[in-house]
């Protein structure tokens, strides 16, 4: 059986568009379905070591309820993914003012309308979509208009993730895909026995508003994953980054060496394995997906409190006010490019 696509209508945007899903599937079954809304993963379904699918990526019962939420749970975050200490930043000389959507303090995934709000055209071709947005010169106070092209494909096993973009104008831009995983199947309790490895040698130590204030090596601290350890075994740490968070919420500064990072379900076997250009990337260990604002998934699922994880490839945070600031910067008329492969497996 070869690879091909279908396209599902599943509601309507704002301006009347229709939305729809589409459900790529490889050669063995497996698939993945995306909306067109913030181009957001609904389904991911892989196969287990029993040769049985399951569906690893974590969401809501409907578009509605993510449309309701201004989610971002599954979708592409940006123009830039996590936080911009206090909404600023200054560019050629201007200072440019954002939402502080977080908390009245930070800037977070692009603000309240941020990427995953966006209508996305599409396009389909054989076994490959195609989506289109062109986010408008101010959009959430971003400077320039920027044409995005985003191209999805899902061949034995393997989901590329490749966005393209260019702009009129110098700007600020820092993608992530903001899925929640759980490789024993979304809905089937905590992941915190999942074991985890994460090609970095530092993380970003933080204030108390999540910036970083510096990097910092991970040998002989909860925060080094060079080596398998489970989501569990040192969250309950009293290093005070873990406790004020009740768990992992963290950048990593990889080391460009293999996978970026590699998760294994421990009922399902299924083996996750991270790809990227990305220089960094966050790990978010679920700390809030038993509030009543999140509990309620798909297909009737409640989700707790650790029962799923995250892992986003981008720049580190507040890169634009920090010496990494060309991570971030796309020049007028350059192309930027941000990646990211998820490949699964099975171990026995």
């Amino acid at each position: 059986m070869s690879t091909h696509c279908e396209k599902t209508p599943l509601g309507t945007y704002d301006d009347g568009r229709t939305v729809y899903s589409y459900k790529l599937e490889d050669e063995k079954g497996q698939y993945v379905t995306l909306m067109n809304i913030g181009c957001t993963i609904l389904e991911l379904f892989v196969l287990d070591r029993k040769g049985e699918l399951r569906d690893v990526v974590l969401g809501m019962p409907s578009f509605e309820d993510y449309h309701k939420a201004r989610s971002v749970m599954g979708a592409t975050v940006g123009r830039c993914a996590n936080r911009i200490a206090d909404g600023k930043f200054t560019l050629n000389g201007k200072t440019y003012q954002l939402d502080k959507n977080e908390r009245g303090v930070n800037h977070l995934h692009g603000g309240k309308g941020g990427l995953q709000m966006r209508y996305w055209e599409a396009e389909v071709r054989e076994d490959e979509i195609t989506f289109y947005y062109e986010s408008p010169n101010g959009e959430e106070g971003y400077p320039g208009t920027v044409k995005m092209t985003q191209t999805v494909t899902f061949r034995n096993g393997r989901l590329d993730i490749r966005i393209r973009s260019v702009s009129d104008q110098d700007t600020v831009l820092n993608y992530t895909n903001h899925s929640f995983f759980n490789l024993n199947g979304q809905g089937s309790g905590t992941a915190l026995d999942h074991r985890v490895i994460i090609h970095a040698d530092q993380f970003s130590e933080v204030d108390e508003n999540l910036i970083p204030t510096q990097n910092a090596p991970v040998e002989g601290t909860p925060f080094d994953f060079r080596t398998p350890h489970t989501i569990g075994e040192r969250i309950e740490s009293d290093w005070k980054q873990i406790s004020d968070c009740k768990g992992y919420d963290v950048n990593y500064v990889l080391t460009g060496e293999g996978p970026a990072a590699v998760v294994v379900g421990d009922q399902s076997g299924i083996r996750m394995e991270i790809w990227t250009k990305s220089p960094d990337i966050q790990f978010y260990t679920g700390m809030g997906l038993g509030s009543p604002f999140m509990c309620h998934g798909k297909r009737g699922a409640i989700y707790v409190n650790y029962g799923g994880f995250c892992l986003e490839p981008h720049a580190i945070p507040d890169a634009i006010n920090r010496e990494e600031a060309d991570q971030v910067i796309l020049r007028a008329g350059q192309e930027g490019e941000w990646y990211m492969a998820l490949v699964f497996s099975v171990e026995q």
